[in-house]
């Protein structure tokens, strides 16, 4: 069934917190799901220890800085004096590699 665009398709889902769920933590990652929740019987939610461990991985990537700064300032004094290079072959494969990755 398609919803229609104004909005009028569906009723809206009722999201309030006797329809909350608690999530347990995987105690380890090489082990099977871990089982937590509340509410209605047969309601589970489990978190394999793949999800734990790209939990594990967004946190450590958030404590990186998003920009290089010291490569920045690199490149800036390059372009500033002219002496900066673009290696259109290396680019044109990152390019492609890309797009393959997300087409």
């Amino acid at each position: 069934m398609a919803d229609k665009i104004n909005g009028l398709g569906r009723p809206p889902v009722d999201i309030s917190q006797s329809q909350s769920r608690s999530v347990g933590k995987a105690k380890d990652a090489g082990q099977g799901p871990a089982v937590s929740g509340s509410g209605a019987a047969g309601d589970a939610v489990s978190i394999t220890g793949t999800a734990a461990n790209l939990q594990r991985i967004e946190t450590s990537l958030k404590a990186l800085p998003e920009i290089d700064e010291k490569r920045v300032e690199e490149i800036r004094q390059q372009v500033d004096a002219g002496t900066y290079k673009v290696n259109a072959e290396n680019l044109a494969d990152k390019l492609i590699r890309w797009e393959t990755n997300f087409a």
